[in-house]
């Protein structure tokens, strides 16, 4: 059995913005592998918008990652080996190594609450160039992050 804040923290919706549009996805960071599902997106073409929703083998994308998180029998390595086949079921998948995480930043307050993940060693947080990921897990949620994330020298000031 894995433990949130220990092995694993999972933040169920969080708005997320990706070359397919603007949506909802969750994120999974293990000590070894960052995720971010996009399981609801809007795509803005034109004049034009549609939604797009995305599956994991035919369900539900939450129950699906929650079912696994709760498997009394799932273990990192496992988790991390079902999190890389997730990469392959569409192109807005975001699936980082965590070694290629240069650094990242964690606001617990009231108002502002998230987290952002870079891949760039330097310059802003909010450039939006492919090296970035922002979340904003609940307040429950944010615990494990900082949990997990605790001590953590690539986190920035």
């Amino acid at each position: 059995m894995i433990v949130a804040g220990d092995q694993y923290a999972y933040a169920k919706s969080s708005t997320c913005v990706v070359d397919g549009g603007v949506g909802k996805a969750f994120a999974v960071l293990t000590p070894n592998t960052f995720v971010l599902f996009p399981y609801e997106m809007t795509v803005h073409t034109g004049p034009k918008s549609g939604r797009t929703v995305h599956k994991i083998q035919g369900k539900d994308p939450i129950e699906v990652i929650e079912a696994l998180l709760k498997d009394d029998e799932m273990t990192s390595e496992i988790l991390e080996e079902k999190l890389r086949g997730l990469e392959k079921l569409h192109e807005d998948v975001v699936y980082w190594p965590n070694h290629s995480i240069k650094r990242f930043k964690i606001w617990t307050g009231w108002i502002r609450r998230g987290l952002a993940f870079s891949q760039r060693e330097d310059g802003m947080f909010g450039v939006v160039d492919g090296t970035l990921v922002s979340i904003r897990p609940s307040k429950d949620e944010i615990k494990n992050w900082v949990s997990l994330l605790k001590g953590d020298s690539r986190k920035a000031n």
